[in-house]
């Protein structure tokens, strides 16, 4: 009963851009049926047609008006309905700085932890050394994944927040801390389709896995081996984010030759 008025007084506003809105799916798409469905300009889609191209090229057209559109099969008809772009919230960037700023501070410590028994047996001349060192491992390697994921989706037109780093403890006892947690982005608008949701998902991988194997192989092959023993525990760890990127990447790449050019 209480939705029934705000009904009510948004339909004249969609009434009048109706026909605009019309005229712009129709130049994309071959519509069966047009109308208004509890004031939700609704259009039943001719069958066959293609639809996943088309679709992202309506996306572009309805950006411009502030409308978004979704795309459904239901009861064996293709059905797309347009609605006004929900509105985000703006991100608080100092947030996202402050937890960078964080990270780095207990990445930094946990190296510095761990670099004291090296210093101690004379395999590092000072824990600041390896502090620094075991830092810009880990935040590139977390940086890269998550601007991967962050990228695509600037790519792909979708609004993601920047990276929150998490801050984590570090060595306590005999308990290996590695001073974060990880990090993540947030969606803060809908992908267009199925493929650059998996495109999304499998991007922090692609782009996280270079920058690991750049940080941890090449002191195994010049013959690092003091600064590869201290990194030890680090690549311990970071062996299995290195094969997780791998198994990801490769099943991105293999997805991806499988998928057909339908209407996903």
């Amino acid at each position: 009963m209480a939705e029934t008025p705000k009904e009510t007084e948004q339909s004249p506003l969609i009434q009048a851009d109706f026909e605009k809105i019309k005229q712009t799916v129709a130049s994309h798409f071959q519509t069966e049926e047009s109308l208004l469905e509890h004031g939700i300009p609704t259009y039943y889609l001719k069958q066959p047609q293609e639809t996943k191209h088309n679709f992202l090229k309506l996306l572009k057209d309805l950006e411009t008006m502030n409308l978004v559109a979704f795309l459904r099969k239901a009861e064996n008809r293709i059905v797309l309905r347009v609605i006004p772009k929900p509105q985000t919230k703006p991100s608080n960037i100092l947030l996202n700085w402050a937890l960078f700023f964080a990270t780095i501070g207990t990445t930094f410590l946990t190296g510095y932890i761990l670099s004291l028994e090296f210093v101690d047996k004379g395999l590092m001349a000072s824990p600041f050394i390896g502090a620094a060192a075991f830092t810009a491992a880990i935040m590139t390697v977390l940086g890269a994944h998550e601007m991967g994921h962050k990228l695509t989706a600037n790519k792909n037109g979708m609004d993601a927040t920047p990276p929150y780093f998490i801050p984590g403890p570090p060595p306590i006892g005999d308990l290996l801390g590695f001073g974060t947690f990880g990090a993540v982005i947030m969606q803060k608008s809908l992908p267009p389709n199925r493929d650059a949701l998996f495109d999304i998902g499998s991007s922090g991988p692609i782009v996280g896995l270079p920058a690991s194997l750049d940080w941890f192989f090449p002191q195994f092959i010049r013959g690092r081996f003091q600064v590869a023993e201290f990194l030890h525990p680090l690549f311990s760890n970071c062996s299995r984010f290195i094969l997780s990127d791998f198994r990801q990447t490769a099943m991105w790449f293999c997805t991806r030759l499988l998928l057909r050019d339908g209407s996903e």
